[in-house]
């Protein structure tokens, strides 16, 4: 059974296979099917992308049921899935937490850790095309990307995007 999305999706993706478990059916992988992704030449257009699948992942998490998700298949969602989605803000409450609880010696090192680790990121934004040939040199400066198109993402799904189709990411 084939349900038809709405326009309003955007990660079809996803929606599809999780359709097709809600009503029963398996879902497999296909070695030889064969898929193509062009990533997006500038950071940019990676950003775009990317908070445009956040704004379709809440979305879909919004309307979405779980009752389908037994076993490994549950596990496999909530770890691949919704951490990732989440994880932005775990980011945040980690921070605000160390700088309440700064009192003591070990959460005054994991904030130096967690200042570090954004200043890291910071210079990798700065001197991105500098670096890009330096192995891991950029590491912080994607992950922090990522997070921050998926918290970007949820602003714009929760407090008022409605664009309905896809923009072309360069």
């Amino acid at each position: 059974m084939f349900v038809l999305l709405r326009a309003r999706n955007l990660i079809d993706n996803f929606l599809i296979p999780m359709n097709a478990r809600k009503f029963g059916y398996k879902v497999i992988e296909d070695p030889e099917a064969v898929a193509t992704d062009f990533s997006t030449v500038t950071v940019k257009g990676e950003f775009t992308r990317r908070a445009r699948l956040a704004v379709g992942s809440f979305r879909a998490l919004r309307r979405m049921e779980l009752a389908s998700l037994r076993g490994f298949t549950g596990f496999a969602f909530v770890s691949h899935k919704l951490l990732c989605w989440f994880f932005p803000f775990l980011l945040v409450t980690i921070l605000a937490s160390n700088m309440i609880l700064l009192g003591s010696p070990l959460y005054r090192a994991t904030l130096v850790g967690q200042i570090a680790f954004y200043f890291w990121g910071s210079l990798g934004f700065t001197f991105h095309e500098q670096l890009k040939r330096v192995r891991f040199a950029v590491l912080a400066y994607f992950l922090l990307t990522v997070h921050v198109t998926f918290l970007v993402g949820s602003w714009r799904c929760f407090f008022g995007e409605h664009k309905t189709t896809r923009e072309r990411a360069i």
